[in-house]
């Protein structure tokens, strides 16, 4: 499930300068998306309603930004509140392998976030970022969750780590050297199935200008084996299959600036 909702009015955005290396602030907003039709699909007997309805968010927020040796190391640290009402999400249609959009009562998130970067040296960044999100519903929707259920693909812990290197070459162009990694904690699936938790390193090799940027990649570079999610077993007509992140990948990019 996504948390993530367009934030269409901001009531209140509080910021405090204490030097030019600390800032605090404060926030709060509110958004929401709109509904509409659902096909409820061939044989399914239920009476379903044909529309799902707009969700609607709540958000508070506090936080801290600091800037430190010469603006060399940056940190960014936060915490939230999230109120969260008729949940759009996707809906397990009962003794079927049918999945509709659908609402899912109200949930709670809450959490703290960081976020650091250092330049050790010129050229070479290294960062890192880390969350904790302890999100829940908040009343009970049958067929979907119970109230004090997690809220569905919400890790617990979440995070990643990073470093990347620019090497000046000539005429503006530069080389670059980059790896990551990746990692989400445990968490369930629509269909409440568990996917444990898993981690990815990345990396990537390129040159680049202000303009123009080519990259070798490789993705999921120990072909990590990880479970994105499932069919839920298709309401107990179908053996369990499960959705994976995708295996090593290699590739090349191109990219342009305008």
């Amino acid at each position: 499930m996504d948390l993530s909702l367009k934030l269409s009015i901001v009531l209140d955005n509080f910021k405090r300068h204490f030097n030019d290396d600390l800032i605090f602030y404060a926030r709060a907003a509110s958004g929401y998306r709109p509904g509409g039709g659902r096909i409820i699909p061939p044989g399914v007997t239920l009476d379903l309603p044909a529309f799902y309805t707009s969700d609607k968010l709540w958000s508070y927020e506090i936080g801290a930004k600091f800037k430190g040796l010469d603006n060399r190391l940056t940190i960014d640290t936060d915490a939230f509140y999230i109120d969260w009402t008729n949940i759009q999400t996707q809906e397990p249609i009962p003794n079927s392998f049918y999945i509709i959009d659908g609402n899912a009562g109200s949930a709670r998130s809450q959490g703290v976030e960081l976020q650091v970067a250092y330049v050790p040296l010129r050229g070479l960044t290294v960062g890192a970022n880390g969350a904790f999100t302890d999100a829940r519903f908040t009343s009970t929707v049958p067929g979907i969750a119970t109230d004090g259920n997690s809220l569905t693909y919400v890790p617990r812990f979440s995070g990643a780590a990073y470093a990347q290197y620019l090497h000046p070459i000539q005429n503006g162009w530069n080389a670059l050297v980059e790896g990551d990694y990746r990692y989400e904690g445990y968490r369930v699936d629509t269909y409440r199935i568990p996917l444990p938790g898993y981690g990815v390193w990345n990396t990537r090799f390129g040159v680049q200008n202000d303009r123009w940027q080519v990259n070798l990649y490789v993705r999921n570079l120990t072909d990590k084996y990880a479970r994105a999610g499932s069919n839920g077993g298709g309401g107990g007509f179908l053996p369990y299959q499960f959705v994976i992140e995708t295996p090593r990948t290699f590739g090349i990019s191109f990219i342009q600036r305008f």
